[in-house]
């Protein structure tokens, strides 16, 4: 499990499955990515949501961007500590964590990626999802970003966000 910004990790199904580790980095959401459809919900954790959707390079992420990302966002305002995960934690979880990560801040998709790979050394989308990505932070994001800077207390929380993205991203916040 990988701390990217404060309350959002990015991990896998061995994680989300870890009593001890979400006890460990108070993880009280659950953001689970994938296609298999006995996903169960994780005692020790208030909130859960299951996307399904599978890793191949045609499967349509995008449609899913916007459910995910207000999960997130919400969660992380209640200041409660999200973990989102597919099953290796590579390619699913990833490309989501990219694009809430691109949309909330407004970085293009590629240095949101990039930003998300110096934090989890595994992130490695698929070739489609990397190209949804890039088309959703060029095409779609900006209506998102505006419903997301709206909520309350959403300054604190960027304030925060920026001095990691600063450190491990440099010169990529507009």
């Amino acid at each position: 499990m990988s701390e990217i910004l404060p309350l959002l990790y990015l991990g896998n199904r061995l994680n989300a499955s870890c009593d001890q580790q979400l006890k460990d980095n108070r993880i009280m959401a659950i953001l689970s990515i994938h296609d298999r459809r006995n996903s169960e919900r994780n005692p020790c954790v208030e909130n859960f949501k299951h996307i399904e959707i599978s890793d191949t390079v045609d499967a349509d992420i995008s449609s899913k961007f916007a459910e995910a990302i207000e999960f997130v966002h919400c969660e992380r305002l209640r200041n409660h500590a999200v973990l989102v995960h597919c099953l290796m934690g590579q390619s699913r979880s990833a490309t989501v964590v990219a694009a809430y990560v691109a949309t909330l801040h407004g970085l293009d998709g590629s240095t949101a990626l990039q930003f998300v790979r110096n934090r989890r050394k595994q992130a490695n989308p698929n070739v489609g999802f990397i190209m949804q990505l890039n088309r959703f932070t060029k095409n779609e994001s900006k209506t998102l970003q505006n419903r997301l800077l709206s909520y309350a207390d959403c300054a604190q929380l960027i304030s925060k966000d920026k001095e990691i993205i600063n450190k491990y991203c440099p010169f990529s916040l507009p």
